[in-house]
């Protein structure tokens, strides 16, 4: 098998003439708009009628994405003021919304974003300061291992994360639908250990399990002992003051999550360790947040008081709001196949530009669809394919290289994939196949941002033995960031064409054989994967977000009203979040444009950095 690989890869590098030397010269870019020969209006019919006889000659004909059910509006608002809460991390400096903000397309708008720790100082970020997108900053340490996803459509979802850690699993050789698999172990409806309790809660199965692991990570929310200064140093110490069951001598200037032990020495979660841990996080909002439990008990009828609030029920609130309030399925594609349903061809014709039709052809043509399928446009598979590792990477395997970072030696690490979680070989540098839906505005060009433009991503697929040896020196080339920011340090390996991510390349990626107007028009027809509400309700200047949380003081108390109620405001975390984040070369791994912010498009055509 090993020289089966070696000798097609010989080939492919015969066949594009260039050898890794070659390739650090020569960095592949998309063809832009005036280089390529589109179709006119004229060509519409045509165009239309043979995109129609390639569609019909699929195993099944293109579905239309399904809208979930309606979630319950008082789940929806529990959700959402816990969404945008920074009390549930351990500094009380992150919520879920920093990485995953709608006026950023529900992600971050970076290649890799930070964690807790990252940005400034606590009272900076709740009195003006704009702690999102590219306005966001920190410290090598503080940058997270993979790209935040976007959050549209979780309820096409059967798996969360880039390794697919969180899945619908077979039990005892029986598909159970709603069985779960975590990294705390296998929910099941019908078990008896402490996890399967969860089942009983969750109503959007594997989306609700997702909000639990953020929270127990020590990047992204948990925080780390003693690893800040300054304002966070006491954020940062050990437990002093914590009683659980008591709120007596609770002290909110501490950081009581951070000291638990969740991990062995392999780094697998303890199970028991995980599920105290969460129970510290629901101790804080009943200490510091009194007033959840009135909204809890609206949202559940199983809750009443705190005593019935379990993590179940925030995680599952969480996952409500996120399924509620991020579906964005009205795409132009959606409206060109109910048309094609209803049999109305002109109806139909009118959806879809010429050079989208074209694109569209040839993304069914050239098997796009192999694993981009299904409604959400994924197979919710894993493939290696072929991607240079970028930034600290996950930690899941004992190979790591030094780097001198702005404030000392940072550990660079391989990422592995979907090998975490399988300890399969073949799932090595393999990672789940990332859904289309908007991904023309949404940033997420591979497991760690490796792509800004949706048209370089592509043209990767053209070329990606190329594009993988060449990535580093063109690195400069995809306008990331400035020359000597910290992620220039921050490459996996040598890029070499021997590197284990080329000899495990996928088939389907290798036997594409794209051409250079194909990556020109499969791009064309991504746009119209676009909902085009994302960017007129979410993105123009001047509109404000309608998400509404709790008011907090600098410290991150929740301020009451004379009675005692939490004061609900909008846009509670961010106050700057509409004016153009753009900061060229100012951090880690700054962009230079700052998509719908700073050009709106009611089309929404051609933003997300393409």
């Amino acid at each position: 098998m090993f020289w089966r690989k070696v000798a097609a890869l010989g080939l492919v590098a015969e066949l594009l003439c260039f050898g890794p030397a070659a390739a650090a010269q020569d960095c592949p870019k998309a063809l832009s708009r005036d280089q390529v020969d589109t179709p006119s209006a004229s060509d519409s019919r045509v165009l239309y009628q043979e995109l129609l006889a390639v569609l019909n000659a699929e195993d099944s004909f293109p579905s239309r994405a399904p809208r979930p059910a309606g979630v319950p509006s008082p789940l929806v608002s529990l959700g959402r003021m816990l969404f945008f809460d920074k009390v549930l991390s351990g500094n009380r400096d992150i919520s879920c919304a920093t990485c995953h903000h709608p006026h950023t397309f529900t992600g971050d708008e970076r290649l890799l974003g930070f964690g807790t720790g990252a940005g400034n100082k606590a009272s900076e970020q709740c009195n003006g300061g704009s702690n999102i997108g590219t306005d966001r900053h920190g410290r090598p340490d503080t940058m997270i291992a993979r790209h935040a996803p976007p959050l549209y459509n979780l309820h096409l979802f059967d798996t969360m994360f880039w390794d697919s850690r969180i899945e619908k699993v077979d039990v005892d050789g029986d598909l159970l639908k709603e069985s779960i698999s975590t990294p705390a172990g296998v929910m099941t409806p019908s078990g008896q250990e402490p996890l399967d309790a969860f089942m009983s809660v969750f109503d959007f199965g594997v989306v609700s399990a997702q909000p639990l692991f953020p929270l127990l990570d020590r990047s992204e929310m948990r925080g780390k002992l003693n690893s800040l200064s300054g304002d966070h140093q006491k954020f940062n110490s050990s437990v002093d003051g914590f009683v659980s069951g008591s709120c007596e001598n609770w002290n909110d200037e501490y950081n009581e999550l951070a000291d638990a032990v969740v991990v062995d020495d392999n780094n697998a979660l303890i199970p028991a360790a995980a599920q105290q841990l969460w129970g510290r996080i629901i101790d804080r909002l009943r200490c510091e947040a009194p007033a959840y439990e009135a909204k809890f008990a609206k949202a559940y009828n199983d809750v009443s008081r705190w005593e019935d609030v379990s993590i179940a029920h925030l995680a599952n609130a969480i996952a409500g709001y996120m399924i509620d309030e991020f579906e964005a399925v009205d795409s132009e594609w959606d409206a060109f196949l109910m048309h094609v349903e209803q049999g109305d061809d002109a109806a139909a014709r009118k959806q879809l530009n010429p050079s989208q039709m074209k694109g569209a052809k040839i993304f069914f043509e050239k098997g796009c669809d192999v694993c981009h399928s299904g409604p959400a446009f994924s197979d919710f598979k894993h493939h290696n394919t072929g991607l240079r590792q970028l930034g600290p990477g996950k930690l899941n395997h004992g190979s790591a290289q030094a780097v001198e970072g702005v404030n000392g030696v940072t550990e660079i690490w391989d990422d592995l994939g979907r090998w975490g979680v399988t300890n399969r070989d073949e799932d090595k540098h393999a990672f789940r196949t990332q859904p289309l839906l908007n991904v023309s505005e949404t940033w997420t060009r591979g497991h760690a941002g490796q792509f800004l433009r949706l048209d370089d991503f592509i043209n990767h697929y053209r070329i990606p033995v190329q594009s993988y040896t060449s990535y580093e020196s063109c690195f400069d080339n995809y306008n990331f960031a400035a020359s000597g920011s910290p992620i220039y340090q921050m490459f996996y390996g040598d890029g070499s064409i021997l590197d284990d991510t080329i000899l495990g390349l996928s088939s389907d990626v290798l036997t594409m054989q794209l051409s250079e107007e194909d990556v020109f028009f499969l791009g064309q027809f991504l746009r119209a994967l676009t909902d085009t509400r994302i960017c007129n309700e979410y993105k123009q200047p001047g509109v404000a977000y309608q998400g509404q949380a709790e008011l907090r003081d600098e410290k991150g108390n929740v301020v009451t009203d004379q009675n005692g109620d939490h004061i609900v405001i909008t846009q509670y975390e961010y106050s700057n979040v509409t004016s153009p984040p753009v900061k060229s070369g100012s951090g880690i791994d700054a962009h230079d444009w700052a998509g719908c912010l700073a050009t709106p498009n009611p089309e929404c055509q051609g933003n997300g950095g393409n």
